[in-house]
């Protein structure tokens, strides 16, 4: 039995860190993380955003999210 994937793309992390008004359907996806597949190059679009937005601290905490789903 193959396992369902789930990839999310920048703007998915993006609308849920900034909790936009489609936060809640991203936060159901990214629930599971078992099941989530984090490209690599997501993970650098959501940083370089996060930082030029919000600065070096909230970067590494959205990458540190990020990579979690990534084991």
């Amino acid at each position: 039995m193959t396992r369902s994937r789930v990839v999310v793309d920048s703007s998915g992390w993006i609308e849920v860190f900034t909790n936009g008004g489609q936060a809640d359907a991203f936060l159901e996806l990214l629930a599971d993380e078992s099941s989530l597949v984090v490209p690599t190059i997501s993970i650098f679009e959501v940083v370089k955003w996060v930082l030029r937005e919000h600065g070096e601290a909230q970067a590494i905490q959205a990458a540190a999210a990020m990579q979690r789903a990534q084991g």
